[in-house]
């Protein structure tokens, strides 16, 4: 599967975020949180938050979601039951009737998403 960065911005609340569109037509979002932060290294499900779908990915990978040193990134995914791919890319290519209830989630939502993700991280006190 293939991502394209599509916005890569430091959130109101001081945070790194990220958008991803996957070439399958769906959108994932994250947001880095330095070393200092007491959720760095945890596993998105040891981490209390409210983002579309909840927290689908927790990791400290050098690359993904975007070169970054040392942040530890939290995400959520725009593919779960109800979200729509987007029109023209793969995922829509396959659909068939029975899913005009679906939802396109658009970068401006996702965008939205991670700033509230951020906001939530970092009210975070230990």
């Amino acid at each position: 599967m293939n991502f394209t960065v599509e916005q890569d911005w430091m959130t109101e609340a001081g945070l790194r975020a990220v958008v991803l569109m996957a070439d399958m037509g769906h959108r994932c979002g994250y947001v880095g949180l330095p070393a200092s932060h007491q959720h760095h290294g945890k596993g998105y499900d040891d981490v209390p938050a409210d983002v579309h779908g909840g927290l689908t990915y927790a990791n400290g990978n050098r690359n993904y979601p975007a070169p970054s040193d040392g942040l530890w990134w939290l995400g959520y995914d725009c593919a779960h039951l109800g979200d729509a791919p987007a029109p023209g890319s793969k995922m829509a290519a396959y659909r068939s009737a029975g899913f005009e209830d679906e939802v396109h989630r658009t970068l401006e939502y996702c965008v939205s998403e991670c700033e509230s993700l951020a906001k939530q991280l970092a009210e975070v006190t230990a």
